[in-house]
């Protein structure tokens, strides 16, 4: 046992005795470095087994205590082939031994394979202690380099059998490795020849997709195109910056060239994502991806700015992180259009796929979690390349796509506008086919009401009239309807006055709610030009039903139409709003979503109680679009609407025509003397706009009492009355004015209601100076008002019946010829002639039309010209007509065509034939006198009087 013992003892210290050996090996090994030995065995050396490392966290140390050598015990052997320092703005030293084993003077070149270091300081003891210094770096500029590299490259200058200890100073702000390598000048060549080789490859590649695609892109006109080559082109000048070339480019540009790095590996992802998103369409396939996809663009915007005005070091943290984040967010949403059925979009899912795979290794590196090796430095290159042509295929793929989708819906486009003009055809041959038998039963109507008939039979005559006009106005919207959907509507652009607009459209309106407890109102902004160009019929057509539909559904209270110029946001542009609000019945949040559906209303309870057929806001959504404008609602149930269209129109000139200076009204006292409270307050917030002082009253009495004060008298300036209160009381306000000398001087501007003639006395008021008719615009009063501080009164002494007096004997002295064929037809006409004074010649076709103008005896002052008649048809009948003129040398003889084709092509035909107006059947009694007087004029020149009853 004893013997066992003592041989254990031995063992056990023969073991400890060795363990210590090793032991103190490994730490030797640990902490001292061999050095490399040049022999002239090789032609290259890394510093792997000899490099050491030591990090100044504190950035203290300076080049003369560290070449000293006292801080070499801080120096660590360095275990990478290539230490990498990831994102690190500390001051890094680094130290190595060579050993020149050959008995001559050499230069052996040190390579730094990298870059992006703003400060690289090589520095040595040289045989007599003094300090030498090799310094370069992006804050020095490239002429500094002693060797053209856009790596650093530095000359090694070593003597002959010598050892030498040299140390390397390196800061950067960007994330970096350092594969060290000592070469002679032959293997230093060869490696810089190989890597210009490779990189002039890829660039060249590069460019020349680019510059394809481009060219692409102004072929074709797809904006994916623009963004491809957009995003190549900041990829490749963010890679000219990642391998030091572009140094060479701007040698002295040192900002520049510390930042282009960030600023362009910005752009290229965010135009990579713009590109996704024109490529996917996301805004409309992908909406709740598309906001993160944007969320990127502006991260990557604000990345450029984190860079330029803060630091690279942060900067590059940032754009490491978004890039990793983001390149997430569009993987998904390429995968999301994969699941869609998007076919192109498997190319650009491939592609991005690599193009993140080698993203991915450049991302880990730059945050230290993998180490330098060969796919660092050359699968970034490798990745772009292919995802540049796979994109390229993708973005022809896509075109190919497109093209093929494009021609599907141009033939179903095809097929659908085909069957619209047939459809539009077929109402256009119907409304022709409607309108004859209603111009029987309009027409035979209107002459029956003309006649002595008993109050029952007045009122069933006034019911045909009411249908048949709805029925008509239905007939007229089907046609602008179709006329839409076919793309026959057309538009014209041309100047036309605001004011005479607006009050067109209110006074048309204004007869449809004289039983209601309402009032139409009419305003116009200050801001708004005098004078816009556009469409004024189509204008009008859209402000009539938005008017229309207010008076509907509006028992009490009032309707405002407002024009007023605004300021698009999106464009910046001026536009102007039209708006009608009323105090009607109002319309629910889910009910508002149908309006602009044809043939629909909000509910199917409202048709039934009101009546219509859901066309008209249909028809002017379709002409506010046509107009590139924009149509809406407000609205709250039970609480009124406010329907609003805004048109991108301009200011235009007419003659005559110029902004209202209503400076003169300024101080200017007026008395306000309307019963209804709302229209007072309307016309009293117009005063105050224009400086004027104002005292409003709603009855006679009330008048009466202002003025017992005999100071009151010779207050105001102007007064403004409504004839109801003028007329109360047994015309006691009426003789107050009349009899007392202290108010008869004031001048009166009298407001009427419309199509209501006051007595005849009203308009004997000694100091009545003008007359106003309800609605009426804020332009037309403040024009009446400066008419008055003129001066200038009108004439109020003529009445209704001389005017009319007048025209009968002057119409009864025309010559009037009408080419119709049908005998009905015939029949309307000529009554509703004869009713105005005018007795016509009947005649049945176009070839008797042009043996009358040829034979007759008498002057034909107007020929009313049915279009489509047996023998010879209207058209061709005019245009022998004009013929004839020509040569004999006759006056113009106007020519009116009559016609139940509503369509503007007919129109237009009639007037290539040569005929000078155009009137569509039914034949409208006014419109018919409005014609005659019109083409007339030199023939038929009445006395044209002041009538009380249309005034302004």
């Amino acid at each position: 046992m004893l013997i066992i013992r003592r041989l254990n003892d031995k063992f056990l210290k023969k073991v400890s005795f060795f363990f210590f050996v090793f032991l103190s090996i490994g730490v030797y090994l640990n902490q001292a470095n061999s050095a490399v030995v040049i022999d002239g065995s090789k032609q290259s050396y890394t510093l792997e087994s000899s490099l050491q490392i030591f990090i100044d966290e504190e950035n203290k140390l300076d080049v003369q205590e560290v070449a000293s050598g006292q801080h070499d015990a801080l120096f660590k052997k360095v275990h990478e082939k290539a230490p990498n320092l990831s994102f690190n703005n500390h001051s890094v030293w680094f130290k190595f031994e060579v050993i020149h084993d050959i008995p001559q003077d050499q230069e052996w070149f040190l390579q730094v394979n990298y870059s992006l270091l703003n400060h690289l300081n090589l520095f040595y003891l040289d045989a007599e202690g003094k300090l030498q210094q090799t310094i370069v770096g992006m804050n020095y500029p490239y002429y500094s380099r002693p060797i053209d590299d856009y790596y650093y490259t530095l000359p090694l200058n070593l003597p002959a059998n010598s050892k030498r200890t040299y140390y390397i100073n390196v800061q950067s702000d960007f994330p970096y490795s350092l594969p060290f390598k000592i070469s002679s000048e032959e293997v230093f060549r060869a490696d810089s020849g190989f890597r210009n080789w490779v990189l002039t490859s890829y660039f060249s590649f590069i460019t020349a997709m680019m510059l394809y695609n481009f060219f692409l892109f102004i072929a074709v006109k797809d904006r994916p195109y623009i963004y491809y080559v957009l995003f190549i082109l900041t990829f490749a000048i963010f890679q000219l910056s990642v391998f030091g070339i572009s140094v060479r480019i701007f040698p002295n540009a040192i900002w520049w060239n510390l930042h282009q790095r960030h600023i362009f590996g910005n752009l290229a992802p965010l135009f990579a994502m713009q590109f996704a998103r024109s490529f996917f369409n996301s805004s409309q396939y992908l909406p709740r991806t598309d906001r993160y996809m944007k969320l990127g663009i502006y991260a990557f915007i604000a990345g450029i700015f984190l860079t330029v005005f803060i630091s690279n070091y942060w900067g590059g943290f940032v754009l490491a992180t978004s890039i990793m984040v983001f390149s997430v967010v569009l993987m998904i949403a390429n995968i999301q259009r994969v699941w869609q059925g998007n076919k192109p979009a498997r190319y650009f899912l491939l592609s991005w796929s690599i193009m993140v795979a080698s993203s991915s290794v450049y991302q880990l590196w730059s945050f230290g979690l993998i180490s330098y090796n060969i796919l660092t430095i050359w699968i970034f290159l490798a990745g772009s390349s292919t995802e540049a042509i796979l994109l390229s295929f993708a973005l022809a793929y896509r075109i190919n796509v497109l093209r093929q989708e494009k021609a599907e819906t141009a033939q179903l486009a095809t097929k659908a506008k085909a069957e619209a003009e047939a459809k539009s055809d077929f109402l256009a041959k119907m409304s022709h086919e409607i309108r004859t038998p209603m111009n029987g039963v309009l027409g035979m109507a209107q002459l029956l009401g003309a006649t002595p008939l008993k109050p029952v039979q007045r009122n069933y005559t006034q019911i045909i009239l009411s249908s048949g006009k709805i029925l008509l106005n239905l007939i007229n919207d089907i046609l602008d309807h179709s006329k839409i959907e076919a793309g026959k509507m057309q538009l014209e652009s041309i100047p036309f006055q605001v004011n005479t607009l607006v009050e067109e459209c209110t006074t048309v309106v204004a007869t449809t709610i004289e039983n209601k407890d309402v009032v139409l109102r009419a305003y116009i902004s200050p801001q708004t030009p005098p004078v816009l160009a556009g469409d004024p019929n189509r204008i009008r057509q859209i402000i009539v039903n938005l008017l229309s539909n207010a008076a509907k559904f509006t028992q009490e209270g009032s309707i405002t139409l407002r024009v007023e110029p605004e300021i698009n946001p999106e464009n910046g542009n001026t536009e102007f709003v039209f708006s009608v609000k009323d105090t009607g019945i109002g319309i629910s949040e889910s009910d508002q979503k149908k309006l602009f559906t044809p043939f629909t209303q909000a509910d199917s309870s409202i048709t039934r109680r009101y009546g219509g057929s859901g066309l008209g806001l249909t028809i002017s959504k379709q002409l506010v679009e046509l107009m590139h404008g924009e149509i809406g609602v407000e609205s709250e149930n039970g609480k009124g609407s406010r329907f609003w269209f805004r048109l991108p129109l301009a200011a235009s000139q007419l003659p005559g025509v110029s902004v209202l200076d209503t400076s003169p009204l300024k101080k200017i006292k007026i008395l306000i003397a309307e019963e209804h409270s709302i229209a007072s307050r309307d016309i009293l917030e117009n005063c105050f706009s224009w400086g004027m002082q104002c005292t409003v009253i709603h009855s006679s009495e009330e008048c009466r009492q202002l003025f017992v004060d005999a100071s009151n008298q010779k207050t105001f300036d102007i007064v403004l009355c409504s004839a109801e209160i003028l007329q109360e009381d047994n015309f006691r306000l009426f003789r107050l004015f009349q009899d007392n000398l202290s108010l008869s001087h004031i001048p009166v501007l009298l407001l009427l209601k419309n199509n209501v003639t006051p007595d005849d006395r009203i308009f004997q008021l000694g100091n009545l100076y003008a007359a106003i008719e309800k609605p009426f615009t804020n332009f037309r009063l403040a024009k009446k008002l400066l008419q008055i501080l003129r001066k200038e009164k009108e004439d109020f002494t003529l009445a209704k019946e001389l005017l009319a007096e007048e025209e009968q004997v002057s119409l009864n002295q025309l010559h009037v010829v009408v080419v119709e064929d049908n005998i009905v037809n015939q029949m309307i006409i000529q009554g509703l002639l004869k009713n105005l004074g005018v007795y016509p010649k009947i005649i049945e076709n176009g070839r008797k039309a042009i043996e009358e103008f040829k034979n007759s005896t008498q002057t034909i002052d107007l020929i009313f010209m049915d279009c489509e008649m047996p023998e010879m048809d209207g058209y061709t009948a005019t245009a022998k007509i004009r013929e004839i003129e020509k040569e004999r040398g006759q006056s113009h003889v106007p020519i009116i065509a009559l016609t139940a084709h509503a369509l503007e092509e007919y129109r237009q035909k009639s007037f290539a034939a040569g005929m000078d107006d155009h009137l569509t059947k039914p034949i409208d009694y006014n419109k018919l006198k409005e014609k005659l007087l019109q083409w007339t004029e030199k023939k038929h020149k009445p006395k044209m009087v002041s009538n009380h009853s249309i005034v302004g």
